[in-house]
């Protein structure tokens, strides 16, 4: 089997003992050097390979899955099945086989042909099956011709495996060229509303996906008498499938939200339910799931309503720096299809409320210990839901140095109430 040390190590030096290998030599590189994609690169190769024999044919195979693949010939329009034949059996053992009509000279005779089959590997596992034969008569292949089919065939793998490395580069621009875009389309459309601020109410949020683009998803959206509507969920898996996941629940979850409204029942639970029937059906055929946590802040009275898909990452901080643990009891979506209970809390002045996703608590810690967010919520001094985020945003910071992600997606929502 022939690869690149062999050519550095011996086969150069043996064809620059023969004036008419070397010129060969040189002439395939060149033809190699003054081509730009594979399929021309293969040709003047091959041309190059015959221009000191006009009876000379050539073929190439490609090796993909341990199977040949005719990638080239020139010469003929058929390949002899005499040489077909040799180019199956030097893939399964890797020797070049040269075949004429003189006894010992080969390892197959042939009846109408003789020819020079052999394989070259590339460093990076690029493979090629290279054959030149002629009429049966003509002047018989010897060592140098040997040796030019070889470096033949390396060429040509060192070709397969250019085309392969343009590809992966390409398909990689594309592909971090999508992830970009989608980036952008996720901090416009599922990263919203920031900050903003009422009368009665402040409110921020914060997001930051493991990977480009994150299974997280929120809304924020002040209502009618100054209340503040919002939503946190959070999809099974991370990075592009996760984040399409996200989209399709977020929209599901707001036209649920538009039909609610329409029908006269606007409370969260009847939103969470409305959506969980739509969007339950494909998340089983999907077998994935998603935590959801809906929930409006009213004013007037002043009462936090929610409904819980199965999140149970909600905080509430007393003005007295007490902290207490909101949850439903129901579950995933995606998982049963029943109702939603609504559920309330009473609030009052100076309390704040902090919904998140399971990546901020999964923050890696010393000893392996994970960010207990109530005790760390319970002792931040940061008394706006604006400031809250910048504080997070600094917690986040100091267990993910030097720009390392997060182990999950994290998306945070929190809400004051006014003094």
């Amino acid at each position: 089997m022939i690869n690149s040390s062999t050519v550095t190590s011996g086969l150069v030096s043996e064809l620059a003992r023969a004036w008419d290998g070397l010129e060969v030599l040189t002439a395939i590189i060149k033809a190699r050097g003054n081509s730009g994609d594979g399929a021309p690169v293969l040709h003047r190769l091959l041309e190059a390979a015959c221009s000191s024999a006009p009876q000379l044919r050539a073929a190439v195979w490609s090796v993909r899955g341990g199977h040949l693949q005719p990638v080239a010939q020139i010469g003929s329009a058929v390949i002899d099945p005499s040489i077909e034949a040799m180019a199956n059996a030097t893939l399964r053992d890797g020797r070049t086989r040269l075949a004429g009509n003189q006894a010992g000279v080969g390892t197959m005779p042939l009846s109408r042909v003789q020819g020079i089959v052999t394989l070259g590997d590339a460093a990076s596992g690029s493979r090629a099956v290279v054959a030149l034969w002629g009429p049966s008569g003509s002047a018989p292949f010897d060592a140098h011709m040997t040796r030019i089919a070889e470096a033949l065939a390396i060429q040509i793998a060192l070709v397969f495996e250019e085309e392969d490395w343009t590809h992966r580069l390409l398909h990689q621009e594309r592909s971090d060229a999508d992830l970009e875009a989608a980036r952008q389309v996720q901090a416009s459309l599922l990263e919203t509303s920031g900050a903003g601020s009422n009368r009665h109410l402040a409110w921020s949020s914060f997001s930051r996906p493991a990977r480009v683009v994150g299974g997280d998803f929120h809304d924020l959206a002040e209502l009618p008498r100054h209340n503040v509507g919002f939503v946190v969920g959070d999809v099974m898996g991370k990075g592009l499938p996760a984040a399409l996941l996200g989209a399709a629940c977020l929209n599901h979850i707001l036209r649920a939200a538009a039909r609610s409204v329409a029908s006269g029942s606007d409370s969260p639970s009847s939103i969470l339910t409305e959506a969980n029937r739509t969007l339950s059906p494909e998340l089983v055929r999907l077998e994935t799931f998603a935590s959801v946590f809906i929930a409006r802040v009213d004013v007037d009275p002043l009462v936090l309503t929610f409904a819980d898909a199965g999140h149970g990452n909600a905080l509430v901080r007393r003005r007295d720096g007490s902290v207490i643990r909101v949850s439903g009891r129901e579950t995933l979506m995606g998982v049963e299809r029943g109702p939603y209970t609504l559920e309330t809390v009473p609030l009052c002045p100076g309390d704040q409320i902090l919904v998140f996703t399971d990546g901020l608590s999964d923050l890696p810690r010393p000893h392996r210990q994970t960010l207990d967010v109530a005790a760390w919520f319970a002792a931040t001094p940061a008394r706006t839901p604006e400031a809250l985020m910048a504080a997070l945003a600094e917690e986040i910071a100091r267990w993910c140095p030097e720009g390392d992600s997060p182990v999950d997606d994290i998306t945070c929502v929190a809400i004051g109430v006014n003094d």
